[in-house]
């Protein structure tokens, strides 16, 4: 099976190079670890883990720019200034409540820190 492609949408593709993250069962993760899902916990996990996602995409799309260069508009991007990024320095992310401290050592995550 083959996917057409539209000719806008790859030639965005190209000069950008976005992709797409997400987490499949991040529900049934939550629910395995008897975390309502509006709960401030899911909260809580859900930023932290997202965060930690973010953190590696950035550090890979690093290295990929270092082998492909930077993409289109990267100059002008709150990327290049630093902006975006003052979020992940301003702020120690690590967990608060001890429901999440529990899953983080259970788990043995490892959090990105400063």
């Amino acid at each position: 099976y083959e996917v057409i492609r539209a000719p806008s949408i790859e030639k965005g593709n190209k000069a950008n190079r976005a992709i797409g993250l997400g987490a499949m069962n991040l529900h049934g993760f939550l629910a395995t670890n008897h975390i309502y899902y509006d709960s401030p916990e899911a909260v809580e996990f859900t930023g932290i883990f997202f965060y930690t996602i973010a953190y590696h995409a950035f550090k890979e799309s690093n290295k990929l720019a270092e082998t492909y260069g930077a993409f289109k508009g990267f100059k002008d991007s709150s990327y290049a200034s630093g902006d975006y990024f003052k979020k992940f320095i301003d702020e120690e992310v690590s967990p608060k409540t001890d429901k999440i401290k529990e899953i983080v050592a259970k788990y043995k995550l490892v959090i990105p820190t400063k």
